[in-house]
């Protein structure tokens, strides 16, 4: 859902799987706004019918900003290979030559092409 008052549909259903998609394969904060404390609580005050039932009392303390959620879930879709940005950012780049040797090796062994 987009908002706490929001009944669920089909549609938001395939919406929150892509959603959960960039979550799971890759950290994509771009495609949050974030909510302020108090515009929090009172949306989750106003909810109907949800209010705690998944466990978090409908408390949403981000936004997607569709148009770049959109954006990032088409970028995942793509049938390629690719690198969470997350462990881009916080573990490959630490030690690019040993990351580049280590590709290599498997490219070599499983006959992969660069």
């Amino acid at each position: 859902r987009d908002d706490v008052k929001d009944i669920v549909s089909l549609q938001d259903i395939d919406k929150g799987w892509r959603r959960l998609s960039l979550f799971a394969f890759f950290f994509q904060p771009a495609a949050l706004d974030v909510v302020p404390v108090p515009e929090c609580i009172f949306q989750a005050r106003s909810s109907i019918g949800m209010r705690g039932q998944f466990g978090w009392f409908d408390l949403y303390p981000f936004e997607w900003n569709t148009k770049r959620a959109d954006k990032a879930f088409e970028s995942l879709a793509k049938p390629k290979f690719f690198v969470a940005p997350i462990l881009q950012e916080l573990i490959l780049n630490r030690a690019p030559q040993l990351v580049l040797n280590f590709v290599n090796d498997v490219c070599r062994e499983f006959n992969f092409v660069r």
